[in-house]
């Protein structure tokens, strides 16, 4: 598991490095997917099959302080094509130790982090507001 893991990390910086930024966000999509799958189903002491539907059902929230989380939420912002590459570039840059991606982390840290309202019927363009201005739950109720 953890080959695939440092395989599809690899190839995310290399299309970072290239500046193909939709190839670097399928392989952050599906690295963050099996980092989280590894964590839950592969770790030392996996939850019961009840904790997991709780978790299911509870939106990715701990049951038990020894669960891992499913964060649905990463996971789908990685995958979201409005995923900016401030986003894509910080992901790739906690997972590698060298120091390749800091001088194109350094181009994209001035792009606006930006998130989607999960509200159907949000009233913004496109559904987007920056992450600094999102609530929590992200959802504008209007």
């Amino acid at each position: 598991m953890q080959t695939k893991i440092s395989y599809l990390l690899a190839k995310g910086v290399g299309a970072i490095l290239e500046k193909k930024v939709d190839n670097a966000r399928q392989s952050a999509m599906l690295a963050s997917f099996l980092e989280q799958y590894r964590a839950a189903f592969v770790c030392k002491n996996p939850p019961s099959r009840e904790s997991h539907l709780l978790n299911l059902l509870n939106g990715g929230t701990r049951i038990h302080k020894d669960d891992p989380a499913w964060n649905w939420g990463k996971i789908s912002e990685l995958s979201n094509d409005t995923c900016d590459e401030h986003t894509i570039v910080s992901f790739f840059r906690k997972r590698v130790p060298c120091k390749c991606l800091d001088r194109r982390y350094k181009e994209v840290k001035s792009i606006v982090k930006m998130g989607r309202c999960s509200n159907p019927s949000c009233p913004l363009p496109d559904g987007q507001v920056e992450c600094s201005k999102l609530l929590y739950c992200s959802k504008c109720f209007t």
